[in-house]
């Protein structure tokens, strides 16, 4: 699957994170108000990553009742940063880029989440997908 970046505005989406909105009947400006999980079937759930040269945060640190969670991942840093979620990761993102990383989790848990390039060692934490 291609995912597509850019340095402006609002992130660009992916297939995938297309096709969910398309499904959950979310479309144009309404996916900004758009709810945190849809309460459809092959529910989804909106997590924002803002990386900086320092830390890392999640808007929530976990998820309850779905098992596709898409990233919202921005880069606030001077230097590149990546990140990695289970066995997911995404591209290297320079200074203000952003990137939609739609993950299908196979099972309830915890994943451990981490910046994989520039990183501090505070940069890392765990991500709950509760039933």
């Amino acid at each position: 699957m291609r995912v597509l970046t850019h340095s402006f505005g609002k992130p660009a989406l992916s297939v995938a994170a297309v096709a969910l909105c398309a499904a959950a009947g979310v479309g144009g400006s309404a996916a900004a108000t758009a709810p945190a999980t849809t309460g459809l079937p092959g529910t989804y759930a909106v997590v924002k990553v803002t990386i900086s040269d320092t830390a890392i945060k999640l808007n929530r640190k976990s998820s309850r009742g779905v098992n596709v969670v898409a990233f919202v991942i921005r880069n606030t840093g001077k230097k590149s940063h990546a990140f990695r979620i289970g066995d997911t990761k995404s591209q290297v993102l320079k200074h203000g880029q952003t990137q939609d990383l739609p993950v299908n989790f196979d099972d309830f848990g915890k994943y451990t989440y981490r910046v994989t390039l520039h990183a501090t060692k505070k940069m890392h934490g765990v991500f709950t997908v509760g039933r």
